[in-house]
């Protein structure tokens, strides 16, 4: 039997046990370690049906590498290789025999395909393309880039450089992912082209906190809001400026969720630092977000707490809500007003603080919306405001839409025809 487990250094490791010895159920029985991660996430890429047995695994770090255990299928993988070329490949599934293969075919600047593959014959078969459309453009790559933060641990991030000014520091979004028990991954990623298309570098970091480095890494997060797990987005946007990548007085910090608290704590923390900032469903007290966790999370309510660090921090202290009045620099604020995680009261307290103190806030509520904006309508809406938002505060360019989108503002009985 096999299974994978965190066991050394906090890495990943795949393992062995006798399976008649299992009966015992004892925790410490011995185990045969038939792999281990070099830093990142192990997965069974691709398992014998038959034999219950992995055949191929892979680990993802900054990119992704296969780790071959059944080597009868090095021929079909070097194959796979040529027929991918530039792309990168991964087996998606494959038939009770293991003889076909459902097989996708992506990169970081060209639609993915999909591919079956006929392992006797050693020859693909495209089926189609996901958004063929794409291909006709030359789209930025993206580039992975191994930072160190202050006190030299593993900053794993994403770099996608506008092509549109070859030379010189450029306008610079640093895009923070949520979670923040999650990660970004390299890739085709839609808001880094979109971006890098209007004119901006765009960095995404792998904070402290995120998954898929190893446990340790993950752990480093816990009871780190507002303070290292901040430092590492600061050191990373710092790294940009000392390259001479990002001009240091057009920098914006944009995230959705965990990412929107980090916008907030952006401008809070280090008000100088950006630009302005965008925050999509993003917490501003911390005390009030566990509050309102809902019943059907109840059960990850104790790991969200060790995670926050309840009992171990001031909540009022790493909420940005309680900063408000530093707040110095533009923000535009989007909230679904059916988000039951992240409730739209966490944004309607940091825009009546704003008020409070005269501070100009935009504030922008999507009635059918919740945790995220998902109806194509709204998407496009969002990112029309958001690169014009964008265009005003970096000078970077944004597309003109013929037609008027018509967005519910908070607090206000009519909707706003925005003209973008």
């Amino acid at each position: 039997m096999y299974g994978l487990l965190n066991i050394k250094d906090g890495l990943h490791c795949l393992v062995r046990w006798r399976t008649e010895a299992l009966h015992s159920c004892k925790e410490d029985y011995p185990y045969e370690l038939v792999c281990q991660s070099e830093s990142g996430t192990l997965g069974v890429e691709l398992s014998d049906l038959k034999a219950h047995a992995p055949q191929i695994l892979i680990e993802t770090d900054l990119r992704s590498r296969k780790i071959i255990i059944d080597q009868e299928l090095v021929n079909d993988l070097s194959a796979l290789k040529q027929l991918a070329k530039d792309r990168e490949f991964y087996i998606v599934n494959d038939d009770v025999d293991s003889m076909t293969w459902l097989v996708i075919l992506y990169s970081d600047t060209l639609s993915p395909q999909n591919w079956i593959w006929n392992r006797n014959h050693k020859k693909g078969q495209k089926l189609f393309s996901v958004n063929p459309s794409l291909d006709k453009y030359k789209l930025s790559a993206m580039e992975s880039i191994e930072l160190r933060a202050r006190e030299g641990l593993r900053l794993p991030s994403y770099l996608t450089r506008s092509t549109l000014n070859q030379s010189g520091p450029q306008p610079f979004v640093l895009l923070v992912h949520g979670g923040p028990q999650a990660r970004d991954y390299w890739g085709l990623n839609s808001v880094h082209q979109l971006l890098a298309n209007r004119g901006y570098h765009v960095l995404s970091v792998n904070y402290r906190g995120s998954t898929g480095f190893g446990k340790r890494h993950l752990l480093a997060g816990e009871g780190q809001w507002y303070a290292a797990m901040q430092d590492y987005l600061v050191d990373a946007v710092e790294w940009a400026v000392d390259e001479g990548i990002a001009d240091p007085k057009k920098i914006v910090i944009m995230g959705g969720s965990y990412g929107g608290y980090a916008a907030l704590a952006g401008l809070t923390r280090d008000p100088e630092l950006f630009a302005a900032a965008v925050d999509i469903v993003g917490p501003s007290n911390v005390e009030t977000l566990l509050e309102s966790i809902p019943p059907y999370w109840e059960p990850i309510r104790k790991p969200t707490e060790r995670m926050v660090g309840v009992g171990r921090v001031d909540l009022a202290a790493i909420s940005p809500l309680t900063y408000a009045n530093r707040i110095q620099r533009p923000l535009l604020i989007v909230h679904g007003a059916n988000d039951v995680r992240v409730k739209l009261s966490e944004s309607e307290s940091i825009v009546a603080a704003m008020h409070s103190n005269d501070l100009p806030v935009d504030f922008i509520v999507f009635p059918g919306e919740c945790h995220g904006i998902e109806d194509p309508r709204n998407s496009l809406a969002l990112y029309a405001v958001i690169e014009k938002f964008l265009a005003k505060q970096l000078g970077g360019r944004f597309e003109r839409i013929a037609r008027q989108f018509k967005i519910h503002l908070c607090n206000d009985e009519a909707s706003l025809v925005l003209d973008v």
